[in-house]
């Protein structure tokens, strides 16, 4: 997250594990109008490519901004496919649709929190573990089918 909106323009991955559950999380570009062959265009193409392979977008936004529209071909915005995630949460209200509030800071009201706390972080790995494979089937004893 940087404070200028488009700073991001390439993507980058990690695999990550949410409580037990391990993800190849991507970060890519925000989308936006870009101008064709311009570096933003080229960062919305990058954009769109990886949303088109997702299995759940996590869209980001923060209190100084709204939420974007997914990239054409993406999971669609009123499924399951979608999770509207507050970023910087500290700043204020989070934008209409925001299902968690994330911050490395105190989001206030309540104080600072325990050292190391990251506010709402156990929430969104909650609902992103659980987006992708439902509690019932982590539970069940059978094999998971993998293609």
């Amino acid at each position: 997250v940087g404070d200028e909106p488009g700073t991001t323009r390439d993507h980058v991955g990690a695999l990550i594990d949410l409580a037990g559950l391990v993800v190849r999380f991507v970060d890519a570009p925000g989308v936006s109008a870009a101008p064709a062959g311009t570096p933003d265009a080229r960062a919305l193409g990058l954009a769109e490519s990886a949303a088109r392979t997702a299995d759940l977008l996590l869209l980001c936004a923060d209190p100084t901004s709204d939420f974007l529209s997914p990239p054409a071909g993406a999971p669609r915005a009123d499924s399951a496919g979608v999770v509207r995630v507050c970023l910087r949460a500290d700043l204020g209200p989070a934008p209409p649709g925001s299902e968690v509030r994330v911050s490395l800071q105190p989001i206030a009201p309540g104080g600072p929190p325990a050292p190391g706390a990251r506010p709402g972080l156990d929430s969104l790995v909650t609902l992103v573990r659980d987006a992708l494979v439902s509690p019932a089937a982590r539970a069940s004893s059978l094999p998971w089918k993998f293609w």
